[in-house]
């Protein structure tokens, strides 16, 4: 039983009982994605506690999760492909957000944060979000509503760090928060460009090579 079969079998089942079988791929994308993604967050917070990268990855999390619901983005052919690529790329997040931390003053990681918002507001104006749970069958073009509700998180994202880092009074912590969600933000706005679904692409091929199904 693959995470794929049963959100498709629980989707439809939901269908029925809704009278509403032409909604059975939205129902089967949005299953998917929660069970997905919550397998993947109890993984994402063993292995991240095993590596000592809990704080860095669940705030890299928090920031790149809602962005992806609402902008989507390129996935691999499988469950368990995208499971393995995504834990891959937080773990490399993580620890970047431990490097950063090492080597940048606490008004360097600010700015670089609030380039995050800028890369983010330019990236969603070139290529606009793509396709996600929120929209009502998978060839739907994305809708303002959603470009407005991904702006609006970035301007609340941008108001929870200006207040992070001046009520916070813990440095280190601060810095965690900021530079670990403007990662997050950073791999979201790669991830709904060309040459993110290049990345994914070659890594799906690659798992595919190494049998992984």
């Amino acid at each position: 039983m693959t995470i794929h079969g049963l959100s498709e079998r629980t989707g439809r089942y939901l269908a029925e009982k809704a009278g509403k079988p032409e909604q059975l791929p939205v129902l089967t994308y949005g299953l998917e994605l929660i069970i997905g993604e919550t397998i993947k967050l109890l993984l994402l917070v063993l292995i991240a506690y095993v590596l000592n990268l809990l704080l860095p990855m669940l705030f890299v999390f928090c920031t790149s999760i809602p962005l992806r619901v609402l902008t989507g983005g390129q996935h691999c052919s499988s469950s368990l492909r995208c499971l393995i690529v995504s834990l891959m790329a937080y773990i490399a997040l993580g620890y970047l957000a431990v490097y950063l931390l090492s080597i940048m003053s606490p008004v360097n990681l600010l700015i670089t944060a609030f380039l995050a918002s800028i890369v983010m507001a330019a990236t969603l104006d070139k290529f606009g979000p793509g396709y996600s749970v929120n929209y009502s069958s998978s060839s739907s073009k994305p809708t303002k509503t959603v470009t407005k509700l991904s702006f609006l998180f970035l301007a609340v994202w941008l108001v929870t760090i200006l207040g992070v880092n001046i009520t916070v009074g813990n440095q280190a912590l601060s810095s965690t928060i900021i530079i670990s969600t403007a990662l997050g933000i950073y791999w979201q706005a790669l991830m709904i460009t060309p040459w993110g679904h290049k990345i994914i692409n070659t890594a799906d091929k690659g798992l595919c090579l190494l049998k992984i199904r």
